[in-house]
């Protein structure tokens, strides 16, 4: 409303999706940042709403992580449980995402290659093409069951 006044536009508010973009961002610059973006935003825009497409690319395309909202069970919860079965799919994620390049997967989690394979070992996680190369044998194996004896 501030900057819309002052500008002498009638906006009504941000769009979904450049909102998601503005909440997704951690804001390092905090809320001077934040009112940059959204006077720019009012600036530019010929539309009621300020939309995606004004959200700065770096703000757009900044990585983001959710934590999901989670709630302990009545009857408790393994707290390493659940952090072990965490890790292991982030890494398991980031390794298909990287091809199975692991010195990337490393660098894209902020680890060393050494840590990274240490992580891997511990948590038995077969890299994509071993999994790749399991679901085959797995495969030809069903296949192999199901091709009809000889009488």
């Amino acid at each position: 409303e501030k900057y819309a006044g002052e500008n002498g536009k009638a906006i009504t508010g941000v769009a979904p999706e450049a909102m998601q973009a503005l909440m997704d961002y951690d804001w390092p610059g905090n809320v001077r940042e934040l009112e940059n973006v959204i006077e720019r935003g009012v600036v530019l825009t010929t539309a009621p709403q300020i939309g995606r497409d004004l959200i700065p690319d770096h703000v757009r395309t900044a990585p983001s992580f959710h934590v999901p909202h989670l709630t302990v069970p009545p009857e408790g919860i393994s707290l390493r449980d659940v952090i072990a079965n965490f890790e292991r799919r982030l890494i398991e994620s980031t390794l298909d995402s990287t091809g199975g390049v692991q010195k990337e997967a490393a660098r894209l989690l902020g680890l060393k290659p050494t840590t990274l394979n240490e992580m891997i070992k511990r948590h038995n996680i077969l890299l994509p093409r071993e999994r790749d190369r399991e679901r085959r044998a797995v495969k030809e194996a069903d296949e192999a069951s199901e091709k009809p004896t000889p009488a």
